[in-house]
Formats: structure tokens, sequence, C-alpha cells
């Protein structure tokens, strides 16, 4: 799923995928004006944010192609973890695709 994917689902769903800054952006386009952060919270202005993401979210339907998970988790491997932490999702990773249940922990010291 591309940036712009995240923040259409999450302006529409209104559950955060990726960066909560790329999503704030895109509700402020679609509202044509600034937005709080506070406002997010109000039904009145979520159910208008919702409606005017409605046609951006549908158009991806044809585009979102459901993936395995271990598929999702690879992406993430690719883009977000810095390479400490890389060489212990890549081993969940691969423990994923041998049994469908893992614990994936990780300690920062």
């Amino acid at each position: 799923m591309t940036e712009r994917e995240m923040v259409i689902v999450s302006a529409y769903t209104g559950v955060l995928l990726g960066r909560f800054c790329d999503m704030h952006e895109y509700i402020e386009q679609i509202m044509e004006r600034p937005v709080s952060t506070h406002e997010l919270g109000n039904k009145r202005i979520m159910e208008e944010i919702r409606c005017r993401s409605k046609r951006d979210f549908c158009n991806l339907d044809n585009k979102l192609v459901p993936k395995p998970l271990a598929q999702y988790l690879d992406e993430y491997l690719r883009h977000e973890v810095v390479d400490v932490d890389r060489e212990l999702l890549e081993q969940a990773l691969d423990a994923y695709q041998s049994t469908e249940n893992v614990t994936i922990k990780i300690e920062r010291n």
C-alpha cells in the first residue's frame, strides 16, 4: 500500500495507517481549510471527512489487492524498520511463513 493509499484509508476509516502528519495534510486538502487536531475528536467533523474522502477511498477498491500478512510485514521491514531491528523482524517473518502463530517482541535499549 502506498503512502497516499494509507492516507486515504486512514481519513475514511478513522484508523491511522502510516504517519499522522501525512493524514492531517490530506484532511486539510479535502476539507479546503486548516483542521485543528482537536477537531478530529468531533463526530460531525469526522463524518464530513469520511464523506469528502469517500470518492478517493472507493477509487482505491480496484487498486488494492489483499496480500498475505507475511507480504505486509516484508514491506514494513523494507520501508520502516531501522537496521538494528531488521534482523529480528526478518527472523519473525521467516517464522510466520512456517506457522500461523508468531509473537514479535522488540526491546530497545
